[in-house]
């Protein structure tokens, strides 16, 4: 018999060890077993910059001029939009949201909330049924894994309900109370921070979490407030507020896991500008305002003309993409700060993110126009295991590194090193670039210092720019309207682009000037500027965690990026 038992031992151990390698090799899982799920957040010090100008975080925010005839007319654009029962799941509960704004339709948009039954359940969808080797299909009938993703939808009905619940000629009061007890499911004091039927293995990705929790919050919150006065609904007495204060000061302290995610950042953001519209916490209003700021400042420092291309976690279907409309915050700045630039038109009109930010009660914080018009070098630390961000910018250009992979699994992607110009590109092989070697992982393209940049491969040239001066591998170009100098090195091996004020100077004479200061600028990893004696060194082969720069103007550099606080550098008057 214990002979019996021990085969019977053996036998159910290699079965468990079998379905183990089977869950690993389903592609959904493995997803999320290699970095899909967030992580601890790194603790990290604010930096110098963290509030870009002294008091702006605290300072009144106000409605740019303009930011109100954008958002009209998303409103209007979306409030156009199809109301279908059975797109409940997509764009209806946003035409739902336009048409209440905008105060049309308003017996259809009732009617159709009314309708609605939750459609999923919250938190990721997976499936395991190619993993086990079932068809998919539409006729399926056996499935194994679990339908999520209604947090999504639920997260704009939360909006729907806090914008228009107390309105009862707009948002009917049998209407808001099917919204609260019907179509927002998740109540009670106690979070989930794994995938819904993982067994707790699994983690939950950072959207979902931030969707999830601040749902359950102010689901609480209104019924609460609506009759239910019992300890489920009590934030304070069922321990949710304290758990969400915590897991939000760790979020403002680390920064996004997904940081400047393609698309799920926005979802974030949904999330947070819900609590920090909506919550009667102070500190969970003040802590999401905090997270949403920062991510502002972050895109106020590395865009130009609301153009930005940043490395980013998730997903890496976007790895490819080189519109720079593409980027999910740009719609949302378009909204709040009211400027639309040439080439954003219809993508900003229909644009999810832009109807979001137009309704949800956000202003940006005060200085982030300043920004635009400062000259700046900016670290962004991410902490071990994550991409920082570096950028250089003054009136005319933005360069903004690429960034670095780390492994394969963290799901990194890093980017082009760009220069961004006043050029109206809306794409970014329409501009100066450099990129990086081998397989996307492995890039460190994190060359950046003022007004300088490096990496391991030529600079890529635009069509429509003309040399005024070549010798060999150099090149002199004026940009920003005769602004600046942009002096190229354009080697098989290295690249290098170095921004030098125009004040007038002949551009044969200035680049031979600039080729007699260096004249092995491939191997000697050195640049020096011309009439400064600056000299920056760099190496653009330096191993990853490294920053690529070693030094600048004989000062050496901290280049252990996991260090890096979460926004550090130095305003430039």
């Amino acid at each position: 018999m214990r002979k019996l038992a021990k085969v019977g031992l053996a036998i159910g151990g290699l079965l468990v060890v079998i379905v183990g390698l089977v869950i690993a090799a389903t592609p959904e899982v493995r997803y999320f077993l290699m970095g899909a799920g967030t992580r601890d957040y790194p603790k990290l010090a604010p930096g110098p910059l963290w509030g870009a100008f002294p008091g702006a975080r605290d300072a009144e925010r106000t409605l740019p001029p303009g930011a109100e005839q954008v958002r009209r007319r998303i409103i209007e654009t979306w409030a156009k939009q199809p109301m279908v029962p059975a797109d409940a799941e997509h764009r209806s509960p946003r035409a739902v949201l336009a048409r209440l704004a905008a105060g049309k339709d308003v017996a259809a948009a009732n009617a159709l909330l009314l309708q609605m039954k939750p459609w999923g359940n919250t938190g990721s969808e997976w499936d395991l049924r190619e993993g086990f080797g079932f068809k998919k299909s539409s006729t399926d009938t056996i499935r194994i894994g679990h339908r999520g993703d209604y947090d999504f939808t639920m997260t704009t009905l939360t909006t729907c309900l806090y914008l228009f619940g107390d309105d009862p000629e707009l948002l009917y009061p049998e209407t808001a109370d099917h919204i609260a007890r019907v179509l927002l499911i998740e109540t009670g004091g106690k979070p989930r921070l794994t995938v819904p039927m993982s067994l707790g293995l699994v983690r939950e990705t950072e959207n979902h979490i931030l969707m999830t929790e601040g749902c359950r919050y102010l689901t609480n919150q209104w019924l609460y407030a609506h009759g239910e006065n019992t300890e489920p609904y009590d934030n304070e007495a069922n321990g949710l507020e304290a758990w969400l204060i915590a897991h939000l000061t760790e979020l403002r302290n680390g920064g996004f896991y997904e940081f400047n995610s393609r698309p799920y950042l926005i979802y974030s953001m949904e999330a947070l500008l819900n609590l920090q519209a909506f919550a009667q916490s102070e500190a969970v209003r003040s802590l999401s305002r905090e997270i949403i700021d920062a991510s502002n400042w972050a895109f106020a420092f590395g865009s130009l003309d609301l153009r930005r291309d940043v490395p980013f976690r998730r997903r890496k279907s976007h790895a490819e993409a080189t519109d720079f409309y593409t980027d999910y915050l740009s719609p949302m700045i378009a909204a709040w700060s009211g400027r639309v630039p040439n080439g954003m038109g219809d993508a900003l009109y229909y644009s999810r993110q832009g109807l979001v930010a137009s309704l949800i009660p956000y202003e940006l914080p005060a200085g982030f126009d300043a920004v635009q018009d400062a000259e700046a070098f900016v670290r962004i630390g991410r902490g071990p295991q994550a991409s920082p961000e570096l950028y250089s910018r003054a009136p005319g250009f933005v360069l903004s590194a690429g960034g670095a992979g780390i492994t394969e699994g963290t799901e990194i992607i890093p980017r082009r090193t760009l220069l961004l110009l006043p050029d109206g590109a809306d794409d970014i092989n329409a501009c100066f670039g450099l990129s990086g070697q081998g397989e996307l992982h492995t890039w460190n393209m994190t060359g950046v210092a003022p007004r300088f940049a490096c990496g391991p491969g030529p600079v890529h040239v635009p069509a429509g720019y003309e040399a005024l001066a070549e010798d060999g591998d150099w090149l002199l170009y004026q940009v920003s309207a005769g602004k600046w100098w942009l002096v190229v090195y354009r080697a098989s091996d290295i690249g290098l682009m170095a921004l030098i004020p125009s004040a007038g100077e002949n551009p044969v004479d200035l680049l031979e000037n600039i080729v007699g200061l260096n004249p092995a600028v491939g191997d000697g990893r050195r640049f020096e500027y011309p009439g400064t004696g600056r000299v920056v060194t760099y190496d653009v082969h330096a191993p990853m965690g490294t920053w690529v720069i070693e030094s600048d103007d004989g000062e050496l550099m901290q280049r252990e990026w996991a260090s890096w606080p979460r926004m550090d550098g130095w305003l430039i008057e």
